[in-house]
């Protein structure tokens, strides 16, 4: 089985939604246009970011004025441009790669990501992630993306220090760096969690049953998309799903 660490949160979330998710690739019908402001003002600051040591801050900037955005009141283009030369003028690391896929193997599954790049800070070689998180919500450790990263690096590159974090934040404006280090005993105790998780899941898709977690059913103050379908009696559930969603091959695929 491929594991995603996007995926992984699911699972663990509630094993139902990774099912709709990932196995059936269900996706909600959008109703007029989506707007997804975070997950688009993200990209669109790591596109700048690399533009900018791809080619020049003028470049970055650029892109930032002619990409389309559903602009809000904390994530806008001047937010973007502020941050974008906040992080240009602070910046020390050297990058030396970027956007570099990963995988390894956990047991008998494959866990598969993808980094921003790999550089060198402070006379060491880091794992760079860029993240546009509200600070009260940059949880450090536990953090399956971030390990997995350090993980995946030393795969292919040698003395990977760890993996160094830097926070855009759209409220204060500031572009805190973040440098997280690893231990052997921290990598074995998440090792042997994500098999064993995997393993419970893998045993999930082979009996075809896979738990409802009544407790994610409104986190952060937001409906689980699959709610409909975890409401309604297993009978009505194929009606609902041809009326109400859609299949996104990408999530079954997991390509993303």
């Amino acid at each position: 089985m491929i594991i995603r660490s996007t995926m992984l949160k699911d699972i663990k979330s509630c094993p139902a939604k990774a099912a709709y998710k990932y196995e059936l690739g269900l996706v909600p019908i959008a109703k007029g246009r989506r707007i997804r402001n975070d997950l688009d003002f993200g990209k669109l600051i790591h596109e700048a970011i690399e533009i900018f040591h791809t080619s020049s801050l003028k470049d970055a900037v650029d892109l930032i004025e002619a990409s389309p955005m559903h602009e809000t009141k904390r994530k806008n283009r001047q937010t973007a441009k502020v941050l974008l030369r906040r992080y240009a003028d602070t910046n020390s690391v050297e990058i030396q790669h970027l956007e570099k896929s990963f995988q390894f193997k956990i047991g008998s599954h494959t866990w598969q990501g993808r980094f921003d790049g790999i550089g060198v800070y402070q006379g060491n070689v880091w794992v760079i992630e860029h993240k546009t998180t509200n600070p009260l919500y940059l949880q450090i450790k536990p953090n399956d993306q971030f390990i997995a990263y350090w993980l995946g690096a030393m795969i292919y590159f040698q003395n990977i220090k760890g993996v160094l974090i830097n926070n855009l934040d759209c409220d204060k404006l500031e572009v805190t760096r973040i440098p997280v280090q690893y231990t052997k005993e921290e990598k074995e105790e998440w090792l042997d969690e994500i098999k064993i998780t995997a393993e419970v899941y893998s045993r999930y898709r082979t009996k075809g049953v896979f738990p409802r977690n009544d407790m994610a059913c409104n986190l952060y103050n937001s409906v689980c998309p699959y709610m409909a379908l975890c409401s309604e009696s297993e009978g009505t559930r194929d009606m609902i799903m041809a009326r109400c969603y859609e299949v996104k091959e990408s999530l079954k695929l997991l390509e993303w």
